[in-house]
């Protein structure tokens, strides 16, 4: 059985505050509407809470409604058995309506949970909690890995973890540690964590620095800021490596509502407002653009998984800083059909980025990550990974 394992860390998160022009928004609406979906089935979910600003309400048909102050407010819904939506609402600039799909957790995701949590405590970390979009950036990419028989960060569109992840609607992003071929995700973390070997002091401070490249995944693991994290353990019968599993580890400390941004017409210009979180300070914007990336063949991601040498240049490179905004809280663009824009937010805690245009137009239409609804990858325990008849080249 072949087995494989990839870390990629990016240290520039997620999170801005949309409050400028957009086609499609809506003028003074009298309530925000909210659906709680499952997201295998569209189904509602029963007994969800939704909490505006950390006020809840519970809901036990699955849909909410708020009626909110002008401005921007935190959104979160929750419900037992799913991973938690962490979100914002944009008032009365962003969608009156919205449906949030959230991801089931299985068996299998919550004792692996508790197990990325146990190493975390033991190299002097705080616990992580189950991202309802972080979870679902997780399940599609592993998903897609297997479907279409690549093993890298990278996909064959082009976009890199934080972009994928940014674009199918997470304010977050920071670490992926991918593995494929392992028996059980207890194998994969095993091997994640037994990285700490490789580090002079064997220590989670010699994450710090350079020293982190020569233990990766464990470093993703056990970094002190993360606080959320999306996980995906998949069975995809037929692939080369039978078995793929993810890790999205995100620092939360800021919000924006990602509605605002699908709302921004092409050529339109955008004024973005930032919010640190809580307790935070604003020392400086940036404004980053990548051009629109390139699709990468499936032989150049297998051969090259962090596009360190051989993917095409739009794709390797991080979105370049543009121009610092004078202004600590607030920055405009005018969105290109030919471009992706990020907002970076930085902080005395850490740093934010924020998509600035979430659905890009390309010539042959709009790019988006690809999407897999069906749950018949998902190892959800034991059983279920037999029964999916697991292949091992």
């Amino acid at each position: 059985m072949r087995r494989l394992l990839r870390s990629f860390l990016v240290l520039m998160l997620g999170a801005s505050a949309f409050l400028g022009t957009g086609s499609g928004a809506v003028a003074n609406p009298p309530a925000a509407t909210i659906d709680a979906v499952d997201y295998f089935s569209g189904r509602a979910i029963p007994n969800v809470t939704i909490a505006i600003d950390g006020a809840a309400i519970a809901s036990a048909s699955g849909q909410g409604q708020l009626t909110p102050g002008a401005g921007l407010h935190s959104l979160t819904v929750a419900a037992a058995g799913y991973a938690t939506y962490n979100g914002a609402l944009q008032w009365p600039r962003g969608t009156a309506t919205r449906s949030v799909a959230l991801f089931p957790v299985s068996r299998v995701l919550r004792a692996w949970l508790a197990q990325i949590n146990a190493d975390r405590a033991a190299n002097g970390g705080s616990p992580v909690a189950l991202d309802d979009m972080l979870t679902i950036a997780a399940y599609d990419h592993a998903v897609d890995m297997g479907t279409r028989g690549y093993f890298a960060h990278f996909d064959p569109h082009g976009f890199a973890p934080t972009t994928r992840s940014l674009l199918l609607g997470s304010m977050m992003m920071g670490a992926e540690n991918i593995a494929a071929g392992y028996g059980t995700w207890h194998d994969a973390e095993a091997s994640f964590m037994s990285e700490r070997s490789r580090l002079p002091d064997r220590d989670a401070a010699d994450c710090a620095d350079e020293r982190a490249a020569a233990a990766g995944h464990y470093c993703n693991i056990v970094w002190s800021s993360h606080n959320w994290v999306g996980l995906a353990d998949v069975n995809v019968p037929g692939s080369p490596y039978g078995t793929y599993y993810d890790q999205e580890f995100g620092d939360l400390y800021g919000r924006y509502d990602i509605s605002v941004p699908q709302l921004s017409a092409i050529g339109s210009t955008v004024s973005l407002d930032l919010a640190p979180a809580s307790g935070a300070s604003t020392r400086a914007t940036a404004l980053g653009v990548m051009h629109a990336p390139v699709a990468i063949s499936i032989a150049t991601l297998n051969a090259d998984p962090t596009c360190s040498s051989r993917c095409p240049a739009a794709d390797a490179v991080y979105p370049a800083q543009r121009a610092l905004s004078t202004r600590a809280d607030r920055v405009a663009l005018t969105p290109s059909a030919s471009e992706l824009y990020f907002v970076a937010q930085y902080t005395n805690v850490t740093t934010y980025v924020g998509a600035g245009s979430w659905s890009i137009a390309f010539p042959s239409g709009t790019i988006m990550p690809d999407r897999y609804t069906s749950a018949s990858y998902e190892v959800t325990d034991a059983a279920t990974r037999e029964a999916a008849g697991k292949t091992s080249p």
